[in-house]
């Protein structure tokens, strides 16, 4: 430094040393501020070359060139040419469904949804391991392809969904890798690996999980479990670490075997054309084996009601319960509306919300519970259907010493709906979110996969969401009140998670209050 008399090693502001008393190692400060800072200015040797104005102004205008094509960049139609997008439908010979939508668009996504899931499997836990161990290896012929650099080389992603009554397949990719993906999925779903390192990685995946899980997912999966106790609906969906170490590949292979038949699979895609689709599904999939039977037929799962708790530590330091009744299948399109516009009703959220109008803080648990009862720290409307049968009910959370004020305060809001009418400005509301969300959700790719599949599945055609909006403007406070009326017919389901739950009311004292 210029003028300072100092070593080079000292920092620019200067730094104060002095031995400490008793010590060996000297004391820094940093910066000392009886120091003035000494600034040093130095030039580059290279002089930079100035461009003028009129070659500035031609450069930027060949870089950002409007009316030139990029390289690699396909050139789009003019939308005059284009078709209104619809959904094309075809059958492969062995039973399989293909649908896929054209949106223009340079993504392009993939599904394969299973009509099968864990309400049908004999071992529990096995479709929760079918979803860990999907990414993992897969078989080609007697080699062993890692999957997660097959996704990675094209830069695709892949998602693997599981719930009670169906498994998906997802994947995200160039337009132009489609046929690619479709091999993608089709090794993830008929030909894995399932080496047993692979299994042991999957065991210790499930222990992670039963850490980190969120707590109302848990608090769902259970209420579900005392809603249909005993039946196929009932089971246990999340694998515990023990039940996961216990299956091994031959199980996972045999629901394989009989649930992975072209009558119980649907392959869709969203922004693709469907000759691609179709040659593709029928260069993968055209050797999957057909049902004998056809598609798989689920036994009815018979509601039963009852109350389940489970002691273990949260998260957050509360108990998380949910409340539900019984209330319809796919199938009773009425009455499924209706239970859709209640739950939008019932809204809620957290105790805490960034919402406003239009974000649920004008929904009935807002304004009915959040706001009246500051101990109730979550309360939110659910609904989970199936082919004949569902649920609706709240979920929240609270301290343990207040979880029966919180259970009777769920279903007090629900009572209060069979015999009062909900205002004009509310159901309006609530109506007009539904249809928001359908339209909004619709926009996403991998959601559009997802909706031709399942009502392909469940129907056996897709019903327009323009139509599913007009039906939604007939639903009138007199529906609402006849699906409350519907809920409370039948015995609640009760579920409750956390470190203590000892304060939880056993089933006949919650009965008790319906006696009343």
């Amino acid at each position: 430094l210029r003028g300072a008399g100092r070593s080079v090693l000292a920092p620019v502001a200067g730094t104060r040393r002095r031995a400490l008393r008793g010590a060996s190692r000297a004391y820094h400060s940093f910066p000392d501020p009886k120091e003035k800072p000494v600034v040093t200015r130095t030039r580059s040797s290279h002089p930079k070359p100035v461009k003028t104005d009129d070659e500035a102004t031609l450069s930027l205008k060949q870089r950002f060139a409007m009316g030139s094509v990029l390289p690699g960049i396909p050139t789009p139609s003019p939308s005059s040419t284009a078709a209104m997008p619809e959904m094309q439908t075809s059958e492969l010979p062995n039973g399989m469904v293909v649908a896929s939508q054209e949106c223009y668009g340079m993504l392009s996504s993939v599904g394969l949804i299973v009509g099968a899931g864990s309400a049908d499997a004999d071992v529990e836990g096995v479709v929760h391991l079918t979803e860990i161990t999907a990414s993992m290896g897969v078989l080609r012929g007697t080699a062993v392809a890692e999957l997660r650099d097959e996704v990675e080389r094209l830069g695709a992603t892949l998602q693997v969904l599981t719930a009670r009554d169906s498994i998906l397949y997802f994947v995200d990719v160039l337009r132009a890798s489609v046929p690619e993906a479709v091999g993608l999925l089709a090794e993830a779903a008929l030909h894995p690996a399932l080496q047993p390192h692979e299994l042991e990685e999957a065991a210790q995946v499930v222990e992670f999980q039963r850490e980190n899980q969120a707590a109302e997912v848990l608090s769902r999966d259970l209420v579900l479990q005392a809603a249909f106790r005993g039946q196929p609906l009932g089971v246990r969906h999340f694998a515990t670490p023990e039940g996961a170490r216990a299956v091994d590949r031959q199980a996972l292979l045999a629901f394989r075997e009989r649930f992975f038949r072209g009558p119980n699979m649907v392959l869709t895609a969203a922004d693709m054309d469907h000759p691609t689709l179709m040659a593709a599904a029928q260069k993968h999939f055209g050797a999957v084996p057909p049902a004998p039977g056809g598609r798989h037929q689920r036994p009815r799962s018979r509601y039963t009601g009852g109350l389940i708790t489970e002691e273990r530590t949260l998260q957050e330091p509360f108990v998380r319960v949910a409340v539900a009744f019984e209330a319809c299948g796919w199938h009773d399109e009425k009455m499924l509306l209706t239970m859709c516009v209640l739950q939008m009703l019932l809204g809620g959220g957290s105790s805490f919300s960034a919402g406003g109008p239009g974000k649920g803080m004008y929904s009935r648990l807002y304004r009915g519970v959040l706001n009246r009862h500051h101990w109730i720290e979550a309360a939110e409307g659910f609904l989970s259907l199936f082919d004949d049968t569902g649920v609706l009910g709240i979920d929240g959370a609270c301290r343990p010493e207040t979880v029966e004020h919180m259970i009777r305060i769920f279903i007090e809001q629900l009572a209060v709906l069979t015999n009062a009418p909900t205002t004009d400005e509310e159901l309006h509301r609530a109506r007009n979110m539904v249809k928001s969300s359908v339209l909004m959700q619709l926009e996403s790719r991998l959601v559009l996969c997802e909706d031709m599949a399942r009502q392909l599945q469940t129907y056996g055609r897709r019903q327009d969401a323009v139509d599913v909006c007009n039906k939604l403007d007939s639903i009138t406070q007199e529906d609402i009140m006849a699906a409350a009326r519907h809920l409370l017919s039948s015995p609640p389901s009760i579920a409750a998670v956390g470190a203590d739950v000892s304060k939880v009311p056993t089933y006949d004292h919650v009965l008790s209050w319906f006696r009343r």
